[in-house]
């Protein structure tokens, strides 16, 4: 796995060109870039321009390779990317991130148009991206996950996630803004076992409310529980998550367990697979961008979007 450090980048088309290179120096391909904004990709905003990369990441084999595509917006003064994933990549100069072959997504991380400090984390199967601005650090996660399954019993375990299901502040504070280890409503999309493609939400579109409340679904876990019934009281013993990690407390040496975030599917009764060195954790003691050692490994914590309490951290392991 590949880890850069926390860098600057000038505004949110910038931050993608930045990827670009991230990922290009890591053995992932680019397959497709749009002609560079004026002044090329770190130059100064034009209105309506746009940027788009397809990027192509190696796999385990020829027969897995992982294809995300990313096109930056500004959608009323929300500047954010879009964010699709696809089964294969196919040439043209028609081609969108929408009509790819198997195309999955349709989901947003929210940037800035001003300054972004951004960490990249990628490997042959995945990248993760957590872009701090202010005291946001909002996040996206894109390619496969490690699937409680053999590769010819589930050939193409893709997620896709960002922070929301419509375009929003990087600051927003709606509890449906969110990231990728404990996604809003709409905010993130997997491929099952069967090909077919579901939500992943742990959380509703509403103020009031910061978890689902009923249906069957698709969640992260520990964060999220896929039960028919949720009540909103926080001892609930349906809902586990937030209470548990909000109220969870460091041991006598000043640690505490890691939880590694995995996909349930509620609807097929399956558990998914874990999404690669994410895991959830206690802010109890802690703050982001702290670096945690386990087992002779590096973990370094961040909140979650403009959500900042104990409940709020989960963890990227560094290698």
């Amino acid at each position: 796995m590949a880890f850069t450090a926390k860098t600057a980048c000038s505004h949110y088309i910038d931050a993608l060109g930045d990827l670009g290179v991230f990922l290009a120096a890591n053995g992932w391909t680019e397959r497709y870039s749009s002609a560079p904004p004026t002044g090329g990709w770190s130059g100064a905003l034009t209105a309506g321009e746009i940027g788009y990369k397809s990027f192509e990441g190696p796999g385990v084999d020829s027969s897995q390779r992982v294809y995300i595509h990313i096109q930056t917006s500004d959608v009323g003064g929300k500047f954010v990317w879009l964010l699709y994933g696809s089964t294969a990549y196919s040439a043209g100069s028609a081609q969108t991130p929408w009509t790819q072959p198997g195309a999955m997504g349709g989901v947003y991380l929210s940037l800035r148009d001003t300054s972004i400090d951004h960490i990249f984390y990628a490997n042959d199967r995945r990248f993760i991206v957590v872009a701090k601005m202010g005291a946001s650090y909002n996040s996206m996660y894109a390619g496969f996950f490690m699937p409680f399954a053999l590769p010819d019993e589930y050939s193409f375990p893709l997620y896709v996630a960002g922070t929301s299901a419509i375009p929003r502040s990087y600051n927003d504070a709606n509890n449906g803004h969110s990231g990728f280890a404990d996604p809003g409503a709409g905010s993130a999309k997997v491929r099952c076992y069967d090909g077919t493609v579901r939500d992943v939400d742990n959380r509703v579109t509403d103020q009031a409310l910061n978890f689902r409340t009923s249906g069957e679904r698709v969640v992260v876990w520990p964060r999220g529980v896929s039960r028919n019934s949720i009540t909103p009281a926080s001892a609930s013993s349906n809902y586990w998550g937030e209470c548990g990690f909000q109220n969870m407390v460091l041991n006598e040496n000043e640690e505490s367990p890691l939880f590694q975030a995995h996909l349930i599917d509620g609807v097929a009764g399956h558990v998914l697979g874990g999404l690669d060195g994410v895991y959830h954790v206690t802010g109890e003691g802690r703050s982001a961008e702290q670096v945690t050692s386990n087992g002779g490994r590096d973990f370094m914590l961040f909140t979650n979007a403009g959500h900042a309490g104990d409940g709020d951290f989960f963890a990227v392991e560094e290698v």
